[in-house]
């Protein structure tokens, strides 16, 4: 499966753009409904008349998909448009995602996105399918907020205020687009002011909004031995790792940027190495200092079992003898989060494993 590659990336305000512009002229490459192979592929016409003015910003939603592996959903609804040509009759200028930034029209010329034929909506207006699943999850917020970003982007370039951010709904009622953004619309709006203001250097914002630290997170655990493990798996593959403590977890971030091009730059790297990760928003509040790590053990370390522990990690039920024992430690796993321990001097050998957590020196 061969995936894009851009003709061109660009940076924009932190947001990484990459251009795969459908060609002035191109033709269906194949049969495909009422079209036929060599029929137009889209309008190739200026918009606002052939002036190539923008009246407009248009949102739209588009919904999640399970992406290919090494993938994401912006890189595979836009190759689906062009050249792949398996989206109908859908011309978009752009497609957004949590991560990836696709660019297929240019910004002075039709597009096919309103479903009011040669009205307003496509006619005059810049489109954008920010691409969510509704659930609110960290994918979702990110997808959003790029979105709004974008749209600001947009707006500031062909001087337009946010009174000309508007729906796909505005120009088809029948259609509930943004579905996903339609709810909280006057958040989103003022999201996109947000940045829009911040863009053109307004100072009447909030404080706040200068403190705001963008942070990308790679795991929240319940046990801060887990959250350990994985910062010293990151930092050793070179990763400047930190743990904050938030609400009873212990979450693993790898960076705090004022800028949020660096956080989301940060964000591709970590992705790239395999690990899961998204961008959270605080503002005001510097990182919390990283706990004491947790106790390392080596193989022969004597322990007991601390107060309170009930089970090993494997979910079976430790021998009555074992809480009050004195063990030894038999080997270090991963991270040194787990131990197999034995009581090797009593001959009663418990070969069980516990969590790091729940042993102490003595």
């Amino acid at each position: 499966m061969a995936f894009l590659t851009p003709d061109k990336t660009r940076v924009e305000h932190g947001l990484v753009i990459k251009e795969k512009i459908i060609p002035w002229g191109a033709v269906w490459p194949k049969n495909y409904g009422n079209y036929k192979k060599g029929d137009k592929y889209k309008a190739d016409r200026l918009l606002s008349g052939g002036t190539g003015k923008v009246a407009y910003v248009t949102i739209h939603n588009t919904a999640d998909i399970e992406e290919a592996k090494g993938t994401n959903d912006a890189e595979q609804y836009a190759r689906a448009v062009w050249p792949n040509a398996n989206m109908g009759d859908v011309r978009v200028h752009y497609f957004i995602d949590e991560t990836d930034c696709w660019q297929q029209l240019r910004e002075d010329e039709v597009g096919w996105h309103a479903a009011d034929g040669r009205g307003p909506g496509n006619e005059t207006t810049l489109s954008i399918e920010i691409i969510m699943d509704g659930s609110g999850s960290a994918a979702d917020l990110a997808a959003e907020d790029r979105g709004a970003l974008l749209a600001a982007i947009l707006l500031n370039r062909h001087g337009l205020g946010i009174d000309k951010l508007t729906t796909h709904q505005r120009w088809y009622s029948k259609k509930y687009c943004p579905a996903y953004i339609l709810p909280h619309w006057d958040a989103f709006k003022a999201k996109v002011e947000k940045y829009l203001k911040q863009i053109q250097g307004v100072t009447d914002t909030p404080a706040e909004s200068t403190d705001a630290l963008y942070r990308v997170q790679t795991g929240a655990f319940a046990k801060k031995p887990n959250a350990d493990a994985l910062a010293a798996e990151l930092k050793a593959k070179g990763f400047d790792t930190y743990i904050v403590q938030v609400g009873g977890l212990y979450k693993v971030q790898v960076g705090a940027y004022k800028v949020k091009g660096n956080a989301t730059n940060m964000l591709n790297k970590i992705k790239a190495a395999g690990y899961d990760a998204f961008i959270t928003v605080n503002a005001n509040t510097a990182p919390a200092p990283t706990e004491k790590p947790a106790v390392a053990f080596s193989v022969g370390d004597k322990v007991k079992c601390n107060a309170g522990v009930k089970t090993f990690s494997n979910g079976s039920k430790m021998a009555s003898w074992v809480p009050t024992a004195t063990l030894y430690v038999r080997a270090v796993e991963q991270g040194g989060k787990i131990l197999l321990v034995s009581t090797e001097k009593t001959k009663k050998v418990y070969t069980g494993r516990v969590n790091a957590s729940d042993v102490h020196k003595i």
